[in-house]
């Protein structure tokens, strides 16, 4: 974004619809849109694997993620950051430190700790970004 220039973000999809795209989407798409949005580090990252051609053939249908759920709950973090913040923001708040979340990385967060006390803590997070 240019120097001078504020975020006006277009229409945003509610978080009801993006809840059902994120549940309702094929894997592979999920996955192919979450690589668009927050890249193919974080989005390898949050499935579990340091290789990008796993990624890749998610994508491709060549294999299936182990860590399904894990990946549709990020494309829907993604989505609401995005549409509330701008694309830009994604990448960085699921790699960088949060001080909501005992200071952790999000996407290490749910590389690691899947409970629904994570999601729990992850969505209140979010929901405080997007004040």
């Amino acid at each position: 974004m240019a120097k001078g220039q504020t975020f006006n973000p277009a229409p945003t999809a509610t978080d009801a619809e993006i809840d059902c795209e994120a549940h309702q989407l094929p894997i592979e798409i999920i996955v192919k849109r979450l690589v668009e949005i927050a890249g193919i580090v974080v989005t390898g990252s949050v499935g579990g694997v340091k290789d990008e051609r796993a990624v890749r053939c998610w994508i491709a249908k060549d294999r299936h993620p182990e860590r399904e759920l894990q990946l549709r709950f990020a494309y829907r973090i993604a989505k609401m950051i995005a549409g509330a913040c701008g694309p830009h923001v994604v990448q960085a708040w699921f790699k960088g430190s949060n001080t909501s979340l005992s200071d952790r990385a999000p996407a290490l967060l749910l590389r690691d700790d899947f409970s629904d006390e994570t999601q729990q803590a992850i969505l209140s997070a979010v929901r405080r970004l997007r004040q």
